[in-house]
């Protein structure tokens, strides 16, 4: 089963905590919420439907939070920090989805360009990148080659934060991925893992 892109949403506060709605469909699920802020803040935390989300990785002002299996419907995330910040979400379900390990390891890097995500044939990259510059200006822009954009929450306000979400197709060992943005820019990228259709095949077999 490849993974596909489900939905995408996106939003932005200036504020201790703020509210997306988020719809979830489609089989094998898994939600990504990317969060940029202005400043770097001790934690923030993230729920989908009042459950709380698990932190894949956090680097300076960008944290990316999932959720294996999200509630079907329409639910809120709410992003909360440890003390007022603007913030730009992005978030993004998959279907096809490995429902036990569903990504791999991070990988972190400043500037509008990432090397050596850790992937194979059969995983779907995501790459995250947020975007921060004072008095306005610095939108994310065009993706990198073979990249496919699947959600933006482009840079607003006085001291301009963004962010932006953007998968490729795997490859072993390793992928690289990069954008158009403003060289104060921050990345993590990971790989997205496919369910594992010939298991589940087997396991439904023997339950026979």
């Amino acid at each position: 089963m490849p993974i596909t892109l489900d939905a995408a949403s996106h939003t932005h506060f200036d504020a201790v905590s703020g509210t997306l709605s988020h719809t979830c469909g489609g089989t094998s699920r898994l939600l990504i919420v990317i969060s940029s802020t202005n400043n770097i803040i001790p934690t923030q935390t993230a729920t989908y439907n009042g459950v709380s989300m698990t932190e894949a990785h956090h680097y300076k002002g960008l944290h990316v939070f999932y959720m294996i299996d999200p509630p079907v419907g329409a639910h809120n995330i709410v992003i909360t920090n440890s003390s007022s910040r603007a913030t730009a979400v992005a978030s993004a379900s998959f279907n096809g989805v490995s429902q036990t390990s569903p990504i791999g390891t991070p990988t972190q890097s400043s500037g509008t360009s990432i090397s050596g995500i850790a992937s194979e044939s059969s995983d779907l990259v995501l790459g995250a990148i947020q975007s921060i510059v004072g008095g306005g200006g610095g939108s994310i822009g065009s993706d990198g080659a073979g990249q496919t954009r699947v959600t933006t929450q482009n840079t607003w306000g006085l001291y301009t934060v963004g962010v932006a979400g953007s998968t490729k197709d795997g490859a072993s060992p390793s992928v690289s991925m990069s954008w158009t943005a403003p060289s104060t820019s921050n990345c993590i990228g990971f790989a997205i893992k496919p369910a594992d259709s010939g298991k589940q095949f087997q396991a439904a077999v023997i339950g026979l």
